[in-house]
């Protein structure tokens, strides 16, 4: 698959198979992952791998949440823990804490996230960039008691049971700006 078909053909899947994703599939994702961009060659990124009852206790924490706070912003976070509890794979993407390099080190670990995305397709792996972790992440940080890192977001991994199509898109004339 070429880079713009993978661009093209990847999509958020919320329904996944309980197949096994194979470990040397996860490692050489993982290590896509790692050729991003980042500044200064920073590489600022922890990857942690969590299954069964390590993911479980993910979504605990989001549903906990959900039952004790109304904060609209996590409006979908309980449909989003069913997601995870029902993937095969979680992967916690962190970074490193550092004030001077936050914003930096922030885009170089997103760009490590599309990464992520990418190349699961070529395994035949769907992916969720998630968000809703955020509203637990002090709880996550503490779960996982990885010293000098901070999450930035999550993503869900697994053979994909569903192929949703597109989602609309602006047009290149109300995203382009040419001076």
């Amino acid at each position: 698959m070429d880079i713009i078909d993978a661009i093209e053909k990847r999509r958020s899947i919320r329904k996944y198979s309980n197949q096994e994703v194979r470990k040397s599939d996860l490692k050489e994702i993982i290590r896509l992952a790692t050729l991003a961009p980042s500044a200064h060659n920073r590489q600022p990124w922890k990857f942690v791998i969590l299954k069964n009852k390590e993911k479980q206790k993910i979504v605990d924490m989001i549903n906990d949440y959900c039952a004790t706070n109304n904060d609209k912003r996590y409006k979908t976070a309980n449909f989003t823990a069913s997601v995870i509890e029902n993937t095969n794979t979680l992967i916690i993407v962190m970074k490193e804490k550092n004030k001077l390099w936050h914003e930096l080190d922030l885009m170089g670990t997103s760009a490590a996230i599309q990464n992520i995305t990418l190349g699961a397709l070529n395994f035949g792996l769907g992916t969720l960039w998630i968000n809703h972790t955020d509203c637990v992440k002090e709880e996550i940080e503490a779960y996982l008691n990885i010293n000098d890192y901070e999450m930035v977001s999550a993503v869900a991994l697994g053979y994909p049971l569903q192929n949703p199509d597109p989602r609309p898109r602006k047009e290149i004339e109300d995203v382009l700006i040419y001076k």
